[in-house]
């Protein structure tokens, strides 16, 4: 189990579990209209520092999370 920090608020995902599904359970508004494709880029998150898309990024460790606006 790692640990998710999302603006300070603290989240748990299994190991490999898909940030975007972490952020949708804990209720995070996120917008993901192409289903998970990648190709909308409407899930941008900041992850430790780094630009990622939440709906292809597997948690494989803890991580800091920022939710950016499009």
């Amino acid at each position: 189990m790692h640990k998710v920090t999302v603006n300070g608020k603290v989240l748990h995902a299994e190991d490999g579990q898909l940030l975007s599904d972490v952020l949708i359970a804990s209720g995070e508004r996120l917008e993901h209209p192409c289903g998970g494709k990648g190709i909308c880029k409407k899930c941008l998150v900041t992850v430790n520092g780094k630009k990622e898309l939440s709906c292809r990024y597997a948690v494989r460790s803890d991580v800091s999370v920022e939710l950016n606006v499009i």
